[in-house]
């Protein structure tokens, strides 16, 4: 009776940890910016089985990289979150911190397990913490980064590719142009000039390049503020702090008002755990920041998005 009382209250002492879990699926097809025919061409065996193979390999170690932890942990300041750095469960008291960046990184990356599903293309990641709404929070959040991640390196290498093919648009031209002058030098010395239909022919092709080059652009513009529109709508008024990367990187005045909500979110939640109630001066204090804190972002938000939409209705015209 001793040894199974010993057992029972030993184990009715233990933290009861609680895992969130959530599925990914991976597409091997890389992005195609230069059309599929020159990426076909350029293709260098990479849709055989171990090419796939090392693709997944790469997906699941960026998943659980220290890339993505540094980017959740500052999308949810959880170097400034003592809970989360302590592993306390819900109700714990527990004083404020503000750790490096790069240790919090490590304690997250420590609760987070990344397992391929066999013979698909899925992957379970499953975070590990004391807190079961604190561990659905981060292990979605992990995924979301990585996913805005992912869209950041395509976009990255298709503006890249947009570049150079601007940059040969522009080399061929020149080309073209020194050609068709040599060509226009050779017909007046041989007395062969023809005026009427190869310069008309000329100015055609011109003006036909540049609008059609000047219709791509306007294409590529498009789809960039329609994908920014959608994402943008899809920010929720109850949790304005789950803004898109790239958004963030587009406004400094976006980033210092989402870190001052934040900031009064983290305020608020450890004078709740320490105790103090709705009605308390000093939560109170703290409720108004946050919802100051939350108007002011939500409204940088509507401008951002007032901005698109308008800028979305031009280009479209």
């Amino acid at each position: 009776m001793v040894i199974t009382l010993g057992v029972t209250f030993f184990t009715l002492s233990q933290k009861k940890i609680y895992a969130a879990q959530t599925t990914v699926m991976f597409d091997p097809s890389p992005p195609q910016p230069l059309g599929r025919e020159v990426s076909a061409a350029a293709d260098l065996g990479g849709s055989d089985f171990w090419s796939n193979k090392e693709y997944y390999s790469t997906q699941l170690y960026v998943m659980s990289s220290r890339r993505v932890a540094n980017a959740v942990v500052q999308d949810l300041a959880l170097h400034r979150d003592g809970a989360f750095l302590a592993n306390a469960p819900s109700g714990a008291v527990v004083a404020a911190a503000d750790v490096a960046v790069e240790e919090a990184s490590r304690v997250l990356l420590d609760r987070i397990v990344v397992e391929p599903v066999k013979n698909t293309r899925l992957a379970v990641l499953r975070y590990e913490d004391a807190n079961p709404d604190r561990a659905q929070r981060i292990a979605l959040a992990v995924v979301e980064t990585y996913i805005a991640k992912n869209i950041e390196d395509t976009q990255s290498s298709t503006t890249t590719a947009v570049e150079w093919l601007n940059e040969q648009v522009d080399k061929l031209k020149s080309n073209l142009d020194a050609t068709e002058m040599d060509l226009y030098k050779f017909q007046i010395d041989k007395q062969i000039l023809a005026v009427d239909v190869s310069s008309q022919s000329n100015m055609l092709r011109e003006e036909m390049t540049t609008v059609h080059h000047a219709l791509t652009q306007a294409r590529i513009r498009r789809v960039e503020l329609e994908a920014r529109h959608v994402a943008l709508v899809g920010i929720k008024t109850a949790d304005p702090a789950r803004i898109p990367v790239i958004e963030l990187l587009r406004s400094e005045l976006l980033n210092k008002l989402r870190s001052n909500y934040l900031d009064a979110f983290v305020d608020k939640d450890a004078l709740i755990v320490r105790g103090k109630g709705e009605n308390h001066p000093d939560v109170r204090e703290a409720d108004a920041k946050l919802d100051a804190a939350r108007k002011a972002l939500l409204a940088e938000i509507d401008n951002i998005k007032g901005s698109v939409a308008h800028d979305l209705v031009v280009i479209k015209r």
